[in-house]
């Protein structure tokens, strides 16, 4: 499996009452969901306390701030953000 430094693959809980670890979130981060409502629904839920609402926000924000340097002209090599693969990681 090949894992961007960008995309985190760890087993923290984010989120008790879906069960939603770092993973998970990042999974759907770097799936492209933009906003927190879609985090949930990519993974068949919904957010019900919302007391993890201000860490799903903060590991979208440094992923598209990740995305934003990475999309910026390089001179030489290329930048790989969220190019993690994810299969069989649940």
């Amino acid at each position: 499996m090949k894992v961007s430094r960008n995309c985190p693959i760890d087993d923290m809980y984010i989120c008790n009452c879906n069960g939603l670890n770092e993973r998970d979130v990042d999974k759907a981060i770097c799936a492209g969901v933009q906003r927190c409502s879609q985090v949930y629904s990519f993974h068949g839920c919904r957010a019900e306390c919302g007391k993890c609402l201000p860490e799903i926000r903060a590991r979208m924000q440094r992923t598209q701030s990740s995305v934003s340097i990475a999309n910026a002209p390089v001179i030489s090599g290329s930048p790989s953000v969220c190019t993690a693969e994810f299969a069989g990681a649940d």
